[in-house]
């Protein structure tokens, strides 16, 4: 038994831990930028609509204190939710839950595989304003797991999602 894995589900790679991690991780990132440049549009645009609502009532509380860190400290969030935090997450909801969904159930798979999976996403980011944003981020993190047949083009593109906004921070 390897991290709670064992032969009786067949192998890693159906838990979509495979390749091709390069050009996976690197065609993804510019994905993520994008996507988050739609996200702060639309907090934008709610911010028109919804009074008294504010970008910055999206953000966690560890993102409202950024601008207080020590440089070290910033470069230490930097690397945990820039890197650290997307691989984590996507081995554990598009590899092992995206994965488990699907093959529990036969008969619509991946459309409900998809939805739990976006579903959970969006509720453990523990934000009200930003749960459709994560629970459209993970469906669609989901579907290009589903359509590649590996997490590396969903690692990069949450990778790209985390530094946009990590470089949104730093500029404030």
């Amino acid at each position: 038994m390897v991290l709670g894995y064992t032969a009786r589900w067949g192998s890693f790679a159906e838990f979509r831990i495979r390749g091709p991690w390069l050009r996976g991780i690197a065609s993804g990132i510019p994905l993520g930028f994008l996507l988050q440049s739609i996200a702060v549009i639309v907090f934008l645009l709610v911010q028109r609509l919804v009074p008294g609502f504010r970008p910055e009532d999206a953000m966690g509380p560890i993102e409202r204190e950024f601008s207080a860190f020590s440089s070290e400290l910033k470069a230490a969030f930097a690397v945990a939710a820039g890197i650290v935090g997307p691989f984590a997450e996507e081995l554990l909801f598009r590899g092992l839950l995206l994965y488990g969904f699907e093959a529990r159930n036969k008969k619509r798979g991946r459309i409900v595989a998809i939805v739990l999976t976006s579903l959970v996403f969006g509720l453990v980011h523990l934000n009200a304003w930003g749960f459709l944003v994560f629970f459209a981020l993970g469906a669609l993190l989901a579907w290009i797991t589903l359509m590649k047949g590996s997490i590396a083009y969903a690692v990069g593109c949450h990778i790209g999602f985390n530094m946009a906004a990590l470089a949104a921070l730093a500029m404030r």
